[in-house]
């Protein structure tokens, strides 16, 4: 499934808030759910998303270097891009 994160996602975005980033308002508008939290793991440098009461890693999600670095910047309150990924499920 393709996410699209987009200007508006990032605009209404919490830095620090795993419920409410922009990765997590473009998840709750794709899976039309408000159950998902997008965790930031700094030891191995992952990101876990969980939606609903499933959770997907590294291995089901593409670009996710990318995103966690999305993650780590937009959290540090530094300039961040619209990006697309995907699930797979």
């Amino acid at each position: 499934m393709k996410i699209n994160v987009t200007k508006k996602d990032i605009r209404n975005g919490q830095p620090q808030n795993i419920k409410c980033c922009p990765i997590a308002l473009a998840l709750r508008r794709t899976f039309k759910t408000d159950m998902v939290e997008v965790k930031k793991n700094d030891e191995n440098n992952e990101i876990i998303l969980q939606i609903d009461d499933n959770e997907y890693d590294k291995d089901y999600v593409s670009n996710h270097n990318d995103m966690f670095y999305f993650v780590d910047n937009y959290d540090d309150g530094g300039q961040v891009e619209p990006f697309t990924f995907k699930i797979n499920l």
